[in-house]
């Protein structure tokens, strides 16, 4: 009986000690090492930025550089009109 617990407790020794001596696997390394890099954001609305850049990058936006401007400059326009409905109804919380 003692055997078997000696037995036990080598094994379990053995794989800490295997824990202990791998090494932790770092993406910025990995990508790094493609020649590439690890992108984070928290921020949605730049993720899609990023999405949309790169799809234009690797072709798959098929969109002339006309019909680009046009949407960035509606979708300032919309994001302009936005702001100020913000503005109003936090007046009228106040």
């Amino acid at each position: 009986m003692d055997d078997n617990k000696k037995t036990t407790k080598d094994v379990v020794n053995k794989k800490q000690k295997q824990m202990l001596n791998q090494e932790e696997i770092d993406p910025a390394k990995i990508a790094e090492a493609f020649g590439g890099y690890v992108v984070e954001s928290l921020n949605p609305s730049k993720d899609e930025l990023e999405r949309r850049l790169m799809n234009r990058i690797l072709g798959g936006d098929t969109r002339t550089p006309a019909e680009i401007d046009k949407e960035i400059r509606a979708a300032r326009r919309k994001e302009k009109v936005d702001r100020g409905t913000v503005k109003k109804v936090l007046k009228g919380v106040k």
